[in-house]
């Protein structure tokens, strides 16, 4: 047994060697790639600053028809099957109003991106334009929303309740106004959220092509679509 352990000894060792070899190797050529795809996102980056300039004028155009088609962006937002759920009653009345939307990256694409609401007068708020904000530093998301001037009692982030309370010295009863928060898809641009998701829903999935869903395309029976077709 003696003898086969000093055979084995020097065994071990060399195969601790060959481990330790083969793992630099690994590091080597994962640093290699690392390198590569640091290279390939910054190409990637560079492309997409690119078809961003191309695509501004189409948006433009397309900007321009939507504003001839009624109710084109409360429709495309009810239609939504994640946004259409954040509309009150009010909300959807005020949607109406809603002339533009846009949605606009930054020259430098991985720094962030814009989105930007234009209305008609209404009866709610002064503002014409209302805007959110998204900024990625290094370490962290920089979220910066309009603020909205709402017209006298108009806030439709907060209802107002009354109760009465009775005095009794004087067995005289007094109004309480109290203020509590409300659904609503304004809340959005309060300060204090800094919801990235829904800004990505509208980015990503609702402006690329509002069209299908101002139409009530079903999109999960268009993909299943594409599928058979791909299939056949």
């Amino acid at each position: 047994m003696s003898k086969k352990q000093k055979l084995e000894e020097p065994q071990t060792t060399s195969t601790s060697s060959n481990i330790e070899e083969h793992i630099e190797k690994l590091e080597a050529i994962q640093g290699a790639l690392e390198e590569i795809n640091d290279r390939a996102t910054g190409e990637i980056l560079t492309i997409e600053q690119k078809y961003n300039t191309l695509r501004k004028p189409e948006y433009k155009k397309r900007n321009e028809v939507i504003r001839n088609i009624p109710d084109f962006w409360l429709k495309a937002f009810m239609n939504h099957p994640q946004l259409g759920n954040l509309l009150s009653t009010v909300d959807q009345e005020i949607f109406k109003s809603l002339r533009e939307l846009s949605v606009e990256d930054f020259d430098d694409v991985k720094s962030g991106f814009k989105i930007t609401f234009v209305f008609d007068t209404n009866q709610y708020f002064k503002n014409k334009t209302l805007f959110k904000e998204f900024r990625y530093s290094e370490h962290e998301l920089n979220v910066t929303p309009s603020t909205i001037e709402w017209f006298p009692g108009k806030d439709v982030t907060k209802t107002q309740t009354q109760k009465e309370e009775k005095k009794e010295k004087d067995d005289k009863k007094r109004q309480l106004h109290e203020i509590e928060e409300e659904e609503s898809f304004f809340t959005w641009f309060d300060p204090l959220d800094q919801d990235l998701e829904l800004g990505e829903v509208i980015k990503e999935d609702l402006w690329p092509s509002p069209g299908k869903y101002f139409l009530g395309v079903d999109i999960d029976d268009e993909d299943s679509n594409e599928e058979e077709g791909e299939e056949e």
